[in-house]
């Protein structure tokens, strides 16, 4: 996939920015991908994966898990990824209440 090779060249820095102004870069970059591919999960998990290894903004990390469960509501990945996230964050009713949606509307997914 195009996207992706080009995401993963932007990542090898070629303009080489310093460590924040990379992380908007390749953030912008996953943000224009997902515009065109906005129901690949892989897509998506790639970026969250990409975020949680570069940020500490737990605020923009749960957006973007939101936002993905948005795109494809049909990708357990995420949601169990979501869930263990929010449990390591202590943020424990939260991950509760995404295994508790996850069992009631299991059959749909």
């Amino acid at each position: 996939m195009l996207w992706k090779k080009w995401i993963e060249f932007e990542k090898s820095n070629p303009q080489k920015l310093d460590a924040k102004s990379l992380f908007i870069r390749i953030k912008f970059m996953y943000d224009q991908c997902l515009m065109s591919l906005y129901h690949y999960p892989e897509i998506w998990f790639d970026a969250i994966v990409y975020c949680k290894s570069k940020t500490n903004n737990i605020d923009q990390i749960i957006n973007l898990f939101e936002r993905a469960i948005n795109a494809v509501p049909k990708c357990l990945i995420i949601y169990f990824t979501y869930a263990d996230f929010l449990a390591a964050e202590n943020r424990i009713d939260k991950a509760i209440e995404i295994y508790k949606n996850l069992l009631a509307n299991v059959q749909s997914i």
